[in-house]
């Protein structure tokens, strides 16, 4: 193929829409989305950072693996999302749970009618995803329809994500894209900035791998070994420092931030200001 039909997708709100309408009802992508793979952990790192209580909001919630764990923890969720495929299937999935508030398609009516309303808004793997001359102006939709002063925003993204080495080519119409429709890469500095000149306060932002938090704390006897024994008298002894309220503790406690270290993802958890 010449080169000169070789050209970058450019996306936009529709194609964007079609990609996701697209992996919502492709069986073969479920295991491929991010809650899916590892909702548990996620669902770990926020009940250590922040209460799972008042209203909630999954932004970006996709099929609902997310809130189906939340769900399953008693916590009571409504969704929202950009594609219609995707928001049939988070309701379809779980509209016989009592405590699922439904999911409904993102447009500026969804925003207006929570404004100041929400407690929690949660956006798993979300922001990398927009297109980002319009990433300013929905992060300040979602803090307006956080409460004020109370309101928390918790969002996970790739960690400085090399975007090139997940693009692919369409042999057909010549396009390149990254596989999984990424537009933008976030370091724990710049992501910082963005969301504190949107409005946020900072509460704590720390590149971690998921996985670590869905790993169960006490392994079978068969499974010890002299190091995994050290560290699970350390975490212990972080546990019992952390139940005691001692002062200098990282947010989330000692136990907590030993099992951050680093990984792949970000989280970032803010405030409404």
């Amino acid at each position: 193929m010449p080169d000169r039909d070789v050209h970058q997708l450019e996306w936009d709100e529709e194609t964007i829409r079609r990609f996701w309408d697209f992996a919502a009802t492709r069986e073969s992508w479920q295991e491929d989305y991010f809650s899916y793979q590892s909702g548990t952990g996620i669902v770990g790192v926020l009940k250590a950072l922040t209460p799972l209580a008042g209203r909630v909001l999954d932004y970006g919630c996709g099929p609902g693996y997310l809130v189906e764990r939340l769900l399953a923890m008693g916590v009571g969720c409504e969704g929202a999302d950009l594609s219609e495929a995707t928001v049939a299937a988070a309701n379809q999935r779980l509209g016989e749970h009592p405590l699922w508030r439904g999911a409904r398609v993102i447009d500026p009516v969804f925003s207006d009618e929570r404004e100041g309303l929400l407690d929690l808004v949660i956006c798993v793997e979300t922001i990398e995803h927009l297109l980002p001359p319009g990433l300013p102006s929905i992060l300040q939709r979602l803090c307006r329809m956080l409460k004020p002063g109370s309101g928390r925003l918790f969002i996970t993204t790739p960690h400085a994500e090399d975007l090139a080495r997940a693009q692919v080519f369409c042999p057909e119409c010549g396009s390149v894209f990254h596989r999984y429709q990424h537009l933008s890469q976030f370091t724990k500095a710049s992501l910082t900035e963005l969301m504190e000149r949107e409005g946020f306060s900072t509460l704590a932002c720390e590149a971690t791998d998921f996985a670590r938090f869905q790993e169960p704390l006490l392994r079978g006897p068969l499974e010890w070994s002299p190091r995994y024994i050290l560290k699970t008298l350390l975490r212990a002894g972080a546990a019992s420092g952390d139940a005691l309220h001692l002062p200098g503790r990282p947010k989330g406690g000692l136990a907590f931030a030993r099992r951050v270290g680093s990984g792949p993802h970000l989280f970032w958890l803010g405030q409404r200001r």
